[in-house]
């Protein structure tokens, strides 16, 4: 592959862990990192920055060797990325996937239709909506704000919750927490294992747990 020669190669979070991931790049590269650049390159370490959900797919595509994500990604692509594992758990973010709705939005639908639910993550909404018998729920994905669309468009919402002001602010509310979905570092189960590899995640090992 192409990047072959890059040695050990780290993908980075942006969005909302853009900070801690910069921080991250800064120790690990012993230098100044500026904000606006989206790689880093120092002996034999590479780091780039990517979106979270694209995370799973290049480190199961052997593109990256480890990255950091958030436990609802690592979730979500469970099957399509079945290699990726965790390595260890970390503090950058602590949230929960939740069900967001009114009170009534299970309530009987007076024209027949399926309920209808707005998520990003389809397969982590498919599994729990089956699981509790709405198996024939219409599911759509959007990329993030899903209180917008409830209820005026879609009955309930399945997205991450923090603190919950935004569901607050949007008139709804947490009808049931779906799962806890902490940041993990994550790495490729049967992926590369030579020296480079071991030193490094215990290097970021280091640096995330001082």
């Amino acid at each position: 592959m192409l990047g072959d020669s890059l040695g050990f190669r780290l993908v980075l979070p942006k969005g909302r862990l853009l900070e801690k991931s910069l921080a991250l790049a800064k120790l690990l590269c012993v230098s100044e990192v500026d904000g606006k650049r989206l790689s880093f390159k120092r002996d034999d370490l590479f780091v780039a920055l990517a979106k979270q959900k694209d995370i799973p797919a290049l480190i199961e595509n052997e593109i990256f060797d480890a990255g950091m994500m958030c436990g609802e990604w690592v979730a979500e692509c469970k099957d399509c990325c079945p290699h990726v594992v965790r390595a260890f758990e970390t503090d950058w973010c602590d949230t929960r996937i939740c069900l967001i709705g009114t009170s009534g939005a299970f309530e009987s639908r007076p024209d027949g239709r399926p309920l209808s639910c707005v998520t990003e993550f389809p397969n982590v909404a498919r599994k729990y909506l089956d699981d509790i018998g709405y198996r024939d729920t219409e599911i759509h994905v959007v990329s993030g704000s899903t209180e917008a669309f409830v209820p005026y468009l879609f009955d309930v919402a399945i997205d991450c919750v923090e603190t919950g002001e935004t569901v607050r602010a949007n008139g709804l509310t947490v009808l049931d927490e779906i799962m806890c979905a902490k940041s993990s570092f994550c790495v490729r189960s049967s992926g590369r294992r030579e020296e480079t590899f071991s030193k490094y995640i215990k290097l970021i090992e280091a640096c995330i747990n001082d």
